[in-house]
Order: C-alpha cells, then structure tokens, then sequence
C-alpha cells in the first residue's frame, strides 16, 4: 500500500526553464501513471507549496496520509524559479518546507523513498531521513512513467552520475570566487573541476562522478593494459539483466606540467543477461 506525496508527482519537473522550454504535446505525472504500475495507491497529498511557503494544514495531511501506508513515494525537488534561466541558484538546498515535510514523513513512516527531480546536484544532508533516494534529474514528458518502471522493478537502473554531488558548497572549487562581487566573476578553477578537484585535493565527495546502483551487480576481471588500449571481462553475477557502464581512467606519474590526478579517456556501455560475461575494450 503506497502513499504518493509531493507536489512534484502532480505538476512534474521535467525541463528547464526560461529560453530552454518547449510546449510538450502530452507530458506524463505520476499520479497519471499509478494506475498502470500495479501498485495499490492509497492516495495523493502535495504536502508542501512549490514555491518554499511553509503550509502546515499541507504537511499535516500528508503525515495523516503516510501513517496508513505500507510505503511512501515522496516527489521532491527544485522549481521553476530556483533553476531559472540567468539565475543562479543562491546556495545548493534542497527548500526548507520539503525537508521538513520529509523529517515528518519519515517519523510517520520509515519507508519512505524519495524522488528527485532538478537540473543540477544538491547538498543531501537529508538523506539520512530516507530509506531510499532516486535521482531523476529533469527526464523529460515521458519521465514519469519512465520512473515507475524503475520503481516497480520494471526496468532495472542503470544510470550513472554525470557529475559529482558535493556534501557542501564550501568542498567546492569555486567557493573562493563564486558568485563574485557585483557582476565580476572570476572563473580560478583550472583544471580543478569536477572529480579532478575532489581526486587531486582530496576533497572526498557525497557521491562521485560516475556513480549509480543498479538491481544487480557487476565484477570485473582479467585486466589487460597494452600501449593500443585496455582490455577487461565484466560479468553480471546478479540475478537479473542489465547495464554497466565501464570507466577508464588514465594518470600520469611523475607530470612536470600541472594535470589532475586522473583523468576520464573513455567508457562503455556493457548490457549483460545475468549470469552473463562480455569482454570490453
């Protein structure tokens, strides 16, 4: 028996805002794809004002909601406004109401997963409060359903992060120098962007750049280095089908000009029957 909470599973996140949006012709929510997921809903509260005004007759309704489920689907995120186009985000928050609404739910009841919908990383220092996180990002009209099939075990997850996940804004590269004073920004970095700065300083992250779980699991073996290239064998020694993504990632030793500590130079998409092993290059 689920519970469905947020306002983000009714009006959906699912592009960017400003010069970046399109007129979809039919756009998926969550709520509008319950009835084809096999799960047994209980209801629908929105539990907080997208906007960020606190609202406690919302919160409270979705607690009273939550204590009667098996499960609570929470549908967090950020809005329109927060990743709007020409304006920046002013800190890497999550909004204060969500996270309480989350704290309450959590307290009502303990298996509560949450979906994230946003164009860009977060601070999670709320993850504590949930069993489960899923990142959505901003997965387009058809994104909805596409998450139900995920939830419901219909398709197996095998994304990977694109970037890294801080635990704060200030274990960034940029907190020195972003947002500048008045319209000047200077942009110091370097080559210390990304997994680049976190490896190379050893600044450990929330989660690393190319990360991602999956419903069943990976092993490598039999790594083969040669001056043409890197040879490997990925086995799915899980129960289940689905897709690795392997990283490589090349260092220099000894550099005498600046460079990080490793660096991206390829990956591979590797779909895998269980049971089944591939060989990659």
């Amino acid at each position: 028996r689920v519970a469905v909470i947020g306002d983000f599973a009714e009006t959906p996140r699912y592009q960017g805002a400003g010069s970046s949006a399109v007129n979809s012709l039919k756009v998926d929510t969550v709520l509008d794809n319950l009835a084809q997921s096999g799960l047994q809903v209980l209801g629908f509260a929105p539990g907080f004002d997208r906007q960020g005004k606190p609202d406690a007759a919302k919160q409270a309704e979705a607690v009273a909601l939550a204590q009667k489920a098996e499960v609570v689907l929470l549908c967090l995120g950020l809005d329109e406004i927060k990743e709007s186009e020409g304006l920046d985000r002013g800190d890497m928050c999550l909004a204060d109401n969500q996270i309480e609404l989350l704290k309450a739910v959590q307290q009502a009841n303990p298996n509560t997963v949450v979906v994230l919908s946003a164009g860009a990383s977060l601070e999670t220092p709320w993850l504590k409060h949930c069993r489960t996180l899923v990142y959505g990002a901003l997965g387009g009209q058809a994104g909805a359903g596409a998450m139900l099939d995920v939830l419901t075990g219909k398709v197996n997850p095998n994304g990977k992060l694109a970037e890294t996940w801080v635990n704060a804004y200030a274990d960034t590269p940029a907190k020195d120098n972003f947002a500048g004073p008045g319209r000047m920004v200077q942009y110091r970095e370097g080559l210390y962007v990304g997994y680049r700065y976190h490896q190379t300083a050893g600044v450990a992250p929330a989660y690393p750049f190319g990360f991602g779980l999956s419903y069943t699991t990976f092993a490598y073996s039999d790594v083969k280095a040669t001056l043409q290239g890197v040879s490997l064998t990925v086995t799915n020694t899980g129960d289940r089908a689905g897709a690795e993504i392997v990283q490589l990632y090349v260092a220099k030793p000894n550099a005498e000009i600046f460079r990080p500590a490793q660096e991206l130079k390829a990956f591979a998409k590797v779909q895998l029957a269980a049971g089944e092993s591939k060989t990659v290059t």
